[in-house]
């Protein structure tokens, strides 16, 4: 998946870059109150799946919170609103 196709796709669809490391990209949704997404890249093309990062835990006792992975960018941004 290209890396800038990605960046704008989530750039359109209200979200803000939130974290921004070497290799690691995590943005929040200002606009739909969803949940936020992150992916890793490696500076031209994103790698794996986008990860939807879970609203409740499954678990919390123990804080784990489920996620969902996606390689569809407007599919991710679907779950992450749900």
């Amino acid at each position: 998946m290209n890396l800038t196709r990605t960046r704008n796709k989530l750039l359109k669809n209200g979200f803000c870059q939130s974290k921004a490391g070497l290799g690691y990209d995590e943005w929040i949704d200002v606009i739909g109150n969803g949940t936020p997404i992150s992916y890793s890249h490696d500076g031209k093309l994103v790698n794996g799946a986008l990860k939807i990062h879970g609203r409740t835990p499954d678990r919390p006792q123990f804080d784990e919170f489920s996620s969902s992975y996606s390689r569809n960018v407007k599919q991710a941004i679907m779950l992450s609103r749900v």
